[in-house]
C-alpha cells in the first residue's frame, strides 16, 4: 500500500504525535512569538506530512490550517499561488483521512472513522479558500 494510506514507518512506541521541533526548528515557540508581534495578523500553518499528525498546539495556535501531505518539488509554489491573496485563485480540499485527535490515534478506521472515537477533522471534511 501506498505510505499515506497507512501509518506508513511507525513502529511502536512512536504515535502519530506532530514533532514540533523537528530539523531543529521549534515550530510552536515560532508562532506563539509571530502571535505576540502581531497580533491582528492571521497565521495558516502549511502542514508537510505523509499522513493524519495529531498537531493540536499547532493547529490551536493557526487561524487556518493547510493539510499540503507530499506535494513534490513544486508543491511549494503552487500552495503559495493559492494561499496569496490576489492571485484570483481558488481551491477546495476535502480529507481523505480521519484526522486524529490524540497521539494514539493511528488506527481511526481510515475513511470511516471509529464510532465514538472523538475526531478534531472527519473523514470528507474541508473548505473552499472563498467558502470558509
Amino acid at each position: 500500500r501506498p505510505y499515506a494510506e497507512y501509518k506508513g514507518d511507525l513502529a511502536f512506541p512512536k504515535t502519530i504525535r506532530f514533532e514540533a521541533t523537528q530539523g531543529g526548528i521549534d515550530a510552536l515557540n515560532i508562532i506563539r512569538k509571530l502571535r505576540a508581534m502581531r497580533p491582528g495578523v492571521p497565521i495558516v500553518t502549511v502542514l508537510f506530512t505523509g499522513r493524519p499528525v495529531m498537531a493540536n498546539q499547532i493547529i490551536n495556535l493557526s487561524d487556518a490550517v493547510v493539510a499540503a501531505w507530499l506535494p513534490g518539488s513544486m508543491g511549494g509554489k503552487g500552495i503559495a499561488d493559492v494561499l496569496v491573496e490576489g492571485t484570483g485563485l481558488d481551491f477546495s480540499g476535502r480529507l481523505a483521512y480521519t484526522w486524529p485527535m490524540h497521539p494514539c490515534d493511528d488506527a481511526l478506521g481510515g475513511v470511516g472513522g471509529v464510532d465514538g472515537v472523538e475526531t478534531p477533522f472527519p473523514f470528507g471534511h474541508g473548505l473552499t479558500m472563498r467558502g470558509w
